[in-house]
């Protein structure tokens, strides 16, 4: 699961080891990839230790890409790493992506991310879907677009079969708009499923979290025993709690009150959203899936 607060904490200190380390970064890949990039995929939810997950320097009859992440088996995205401001050789790794038929590769000097389809019918420039700098970008910025290539958030298409439909790609679009405490609907009316109970017909996506909440506790799989609960299991603030204010006092920023009369934090992006949402069901409903078909 990715802890939001630490991954807000961990994008805060490689802001600070580029700003000290500029040079070295400039001149060294592999401080690059040790200090920078495997620090935030962990962030991410990846770990970095166990090839179930991230293999570098995996082997295709291509090259070598120098990282691939690992979902259930199956390769889903290839990174190609550089010295800070070096740019990658994005053709390199369109024919690793091809020989091994991964739809995605991911590139990245440490602060900026870029992620490109293979197989968009574009050019390549085109190719990119979505791209973050660390470095230049407001961290929660970074946050909303970075999820998207979060461990639990990765869709693998022929290995999930309770998925009922999911959208173009396990990754956000660029130009999607969904600012935190807005949770949009991105993509119509959205149908969820909980288990096997729905389809629960919804507008916005932060609708998903509040039901989820709610369905959870009129199962009884949340009790006030429960209660506060934090948005992760690091996290200063709290998701759900019998009033609308954190630990330190200060006021939800964007909040419902669920049916019960408890408060639910609904400041999130569409993916944290969703995110927010299979988090509980995995902490508190015994992993129960959560299906979403998008209308």
């Amino acid at each position: 699961m990715v802890d939001l607060q630490n991954l807000y904490e961990t994008l805060e200190k490689i802001k600070k080891k580029i700003e000290k380390n500029k040079e070295l970064f400039m001149k060294n890949e592999n401080a690059v990839r040790y200090a920078l990039i495997n620090p935030f995929l962990e962030a991410l939810g990846w770990d970095i230790t166990d090839p179930d997950d991230v293999i570098p320097e995996y082997s295709t009859s291509a090259g070598r890409p120098d990282y691939v992440l690992m979902k259930n088996g199956k390769a889903v995205a290839f990174i190609g790493a550089k010295a800070l401001y070096k740019d990658e050789d994005l053709m390199q790794y369109i024919s690793y992506c091809v020989s091994q038929n991964v739809n995605y590769f991911i590139t990245s000097d440490g602060a900026r991310w870029e992620v490109y389809d293979t197989y968009s019918r574009a050019e390549l420039p085109k190719k990119r879907i979505i791209f973050w700098d660390i470095e230049k970008d407001p961290t929660e910025e970074v946050i909303r677009k970075a999820l998207s290539i979060s461990k639990i958030l990765v869709y693998v298409p022929d290995q999930v079969p309770q998925i009922k439909e999911v959208p173009r790609s396990i990754f956000i679009e660029e130009g999607t708009k969904s600012e935190p405490g807005e949770a949009g609907n991105v993509y119509g009316k959205i149908k969820m499923w909980i288990g096997n109970e729905g389809p629960f017909t919804l507008e916005k996506y932060n609708e998903i979290l509040v039901k989820t909440a709610e369905w959870l506790i009129k199962n009884k799989y949340i009790t006030e025993k429960d209660l506060p609960i934090r948005a992760g299991n690091r996290a200063k603030r709290y998701l759900i709690n019998v009033t609308n204010r954190h630990e330190n006092g200060e006021e939800f920023v964007s909040f419902k009150r669920l049916f019960n009369g408890w408060y639910i934090l609904t400041n999130y992006n569409s993916n944290s959203c969703i995110y927010m949402s299979k988090y509980l069901l995995e902490k508190y409903g015994k992993g129960i899936p959560l299906n979403i078909k998008y209308n």
